[in-house]
């Protein structure tokens, strides 16, 4: 598996903590990563704004009331049911 170049193993950002902030304002966003799975991201104050304003407008997209797909729904409750056997 090939790492970003933006992605640094737990241990290597604790070791080289004074280079992360620097790194992180002249590339963007770093992502952490521990046991193999990103876990979390160092994102300048800069980049801190757009980040936010992306969120709530994924969270506006996924709450809205309108349909985002061409698919049609039962609405619950009104589908078919199969009966329960006893066992």
């Amino acid at each position: 598996m090939e790492l970003d170049p933006a992605a640094w193993p737990l241990h290597d950002a604790r070791a080289r903590d004074n280079e992360l902030p620097e790194t992180c304002l002249s590339d963007g966003p770093q992502t952490m990563i521990r046991r193999g799975t990103p876990e979390s991201v160092i994102v300048s104050l800069d980049q801190q704004p757009q980040c936010s304003t992306a969120a709530l407008a994924l969270k506006d997209l996924l709450l809205a009331d309108e349909n985002r797909f061409d698919v049609e729904l039962q609405v619950r409750g009104q589908g078919n049911h199969r009966g329960v056997e006893a066992a």
